[in-house]
């Protein structure tokens, strides 16, 4: 998870809805009565802010196509139909819309090491369910400084609080990982893939491993080609940050 910000403060098209309904919702209200243009071009914008990315575990969002059907659907930070307070209406609340994947709950769901992931391996917003988590987990509209992480990993692929977390969130990282299951084995898989994959293309590079030049300089390009793009970004990119920066 990293910290971004909506390119606008509100949509125009969700703005529509809300002033001809004040009281309607996502689910059984917007999403039914939307025509498909207007919904691709909330995905569209959605996507753009998060630069390709899950907001909770940053794995790709991706689209239908012939080879993958769909992980990509809108989250509401503050669930809906929650039961609370009705006088802000969470469920068309731009700022409370986030593009999330499907957590590994599909059948099209990626394999990770040649499995399909069971109900311990789900993430994201499907452990969070309808519970009001706003206290005790990170929102990346809010508590974190646009492109700031306060995670760091293992080679394992295993995630953990960051060192230089800022102590008056930190027990809400700890419980982003906790409550959105950041740590299950499915996403380590993944994410420890990530990191062999950068530790051969950094070997193959170089032919003295210990000469530390040799690697800096390896390391910047791949930080030129996997870092520095702004959008999409690749998956997993806070691991993909934290190992290359850890190599220079």
């Amino acid at each position: 998870m990293r910290g971004f910000r909506k390119g606008k403060d509100h949509n125009d098209i969700l703005l529509g809805y809300l002033s001809d309904n004040p009281t309607g919702k996502w689910k059984g209200g917007f999403k039914e009565d939307a025509s498909k243009e207007e919904m691709e071009l909330i995905y569209d914008e959605i996507y753009a802010d998060q630069h390709g990315l899950c907001a909770y575990c940053e794995i790709s969002l991706k689209w239908p196509t012939t080879d993958f059907v769909n992980d990509f659907r809108v989250e509401h930070f503050h669930p809906e139909n929650c039961g609370d307070d009705e006088s802000h209406n969470y469920s068309l609340d731009w700022n409370n819309l986030l593009g999330c994947c499907h957590g590994g709950s599909q059948k099209t769901a990626r394999s990770f090491n040649g499995k399909f992931p069971g109900a311990s391996e789900q993430s994201c917003d499907v452990p969070k369910g309808n519970k009001i988590l706003d206290e005790k987990i990170l929102n990346p509209l809010q508590d974190l400084n646009v492109n700031e992480s306060v995670f760091s990993f293992k080679e394992n692929g295993e995630i953990l609080v960051s060192d230089q977390c800022p102590e008056n969130i930190r027990l809400k990282a700890e419980g982003t990982i906790k409550e959105l299951n950041l740590d299950c084995l499915r996403l380590r898989w993944h994410r420890s893939e990530i990191i062999s994959d950068l530790q051969a293309r950094i070997l193959s590079s170089i032919t003295d491993p210990e000469d530390l030049d040799s690697i800096s300089l390896v390391v910047e390009e791949l930080k030129k080609d996997l870092i520095f793009p702004a959008s999409p970004r690749r998956e997993f990119y806070s691991t993909i940050d934290w190992y290359l920066s850890g190599q220079i």
